[in-house]
């Protein structure tokens, strides 16, 4: 690397992933970034005589100009200019990775400059949504809308295709507040056209968390009765359990659960507890609930396929089961998709899109623009626009109008 990361008095190395070695300070590095702090508080492995000679090193997957930028800012060293919006969004990227509060703020102010905000707004609101910066985003939000540039340039604009729906459709519901302001300076023939907007009810733009569908009508934990297959008592050769998130055990059959989903189970975290030990069963920890799991393995087993009690906990069980690659269970709920999509089709239509069902995400689209007037579709909002990125939504409108 370029001076001063090719000092002979550095004491650690970091090779980028364009292979380019930059030799640093330990001391600098902590004092900049609690993940470097945390790393380099770690004990030294002892040195074997096969160790390579030199100065202890690791790759990092930051490219040599992000990394260049990334320790400039962390050294006493004058802060070069940004040049570029990629460049900006890699070194805050990593800023935020390695926990390092001066880069952070280096790449902020940058954010807010000119030379970004007032060519590139919508860009730049983009940026400050991918990075959960609520203040640059507003700022860039409001710009974006007076300059009109929301709709005409969202498609030349790469960024705006990774910002979740969410944030879009509140970008939108912000366009669909400008208002003109006359400037009262002028003489009222040679006045000229000002806008305003109005963030009430809008922010914050950045939301980060996402609320399930099962959530909106929650239901009382399931508790497997006496007759299920999946108690403790009834467990007929069970070799074991599944953890739900509202702590309830399911005790299963690995060869049942395998020959439904051949990656099910390399795909959950695995737990040891008391109970493994004295009983040999391996614990396995679900992210989904007790009525979810009940549903779902029921229907992976040859026993009577559970009712479904309402539409989002069949959205729930639809999207496990395309998650852990259940298959037939899959292949089974989506034969009835019609019969629950019509209580909610939105949801149902964003569903279908991340889960890759193009069908039925169609047929979602369809019923959406043919009952809902363009302002109600404008309007509508969902908790799974969350974890969309806004290319679907964008689509659908573009679709209606």
């Amino acid at each position: 690397a370029a001076a001063p990361f090719d000092r002979n008095d550095a004491d650690f190395m970091l090779r980028s992933s364009d292979n380019v070695e930059f030799r640093v300070h330990r001391l600098i590095l902590s004092m900049a970034s609690f993940v470097f702090e945390s790393m380099f508080s770690m004990p030294k492995p002892p040195t074997l005589p096969s160790d390579p000679p030199g100065i202890p090193e690791i790759s990092i997957p930051e490219d040599s100009e992000t990394l260049d930028l990334f320790l400039r800012i962390c050294y006493p060293l004058i802060d070069p200019e940004v040049q570029t919006l990629l460049l900006l969004r890699k070194v805050l990227t990593a800023g935020i990775k390695y926990d390092a509060p001066m880069v952070i703020h280096a790449m902020k102010r940058e954010l807010r400059q000119p030379r970004f905000m007032d060519t590139q707004p919508l860009r730049a609101f983009a940026i400050a949504c991918l990075c959960d910066l609520e203040e640059e985003a507003k700022i860039a939000a409001e710009i974006s809308v007076v300059e009109g540039v929301v709709i005409s340039k969202a498609s030349s604009s790469p960024e705006v295709d990774e910002i979740s729906a969410g944030a879009y459709y509140r970008l939108l519901r912000l366009n669909r507040t400008r208002a003109v302001k006359a400037s009262l300076k002028r003489p009222k023939k040679s006045r000229s056209k000002e806008y305003c907007v109005n963030f009430t009810g809008i922010l914050p733009l950045c939301r980060t968390s996402v609320c399930k569908a099962s959530t909106l009508t929650p239901l009382p934990v399931v508790t497997p009765s006496l007759s299920s297959p999946f108690t403790s008592l009834n467990h007929d050769g069970a070799d074991i359990v599944l953890h739900t998130k509202d702590s309830v055990d399911f005790f299963v059959h690995r060869v049942i659960v395998t020959f439904a989903s051949p990656t099910f189970l390399s795909s959950l975290s695995k737990e040891r507890t008391s109970e493994e030990s004295e009983n040999q069963r391996p614990v396995y920890l679900l992210a989904e609930d007790s009525h979810t799991t009940d549903i779902l393995l029921r229907m992976c087993y040859p026993v009577d396929h559970p009712d479904i009690p309402s539409s989002d906990h069949y959205l729930d069980v639809a999207c496990a089961a395309h998650r852990y690659g259940f298959c037939k269970v899959e292949q089974t709920l989506l034969r009835s998709w019609s019969e629950h999509a019509t209580n909610a089709p939105l949801r149902f239509y964003f569903a279908a899109v991340q889960c890759g069902w193009e069908a039925e995400a169609r047929a979602c689209a369809r019923q959406l623009v043919t009952t809902l007037s363009p302002k109600d579709l404008d309007d509508a909002y969902v908790p799974e626009m969350e974890s969309v990125s806004s290319v679907p939504y964008r689509r659908l409108l573009s679709y209606a109008e």
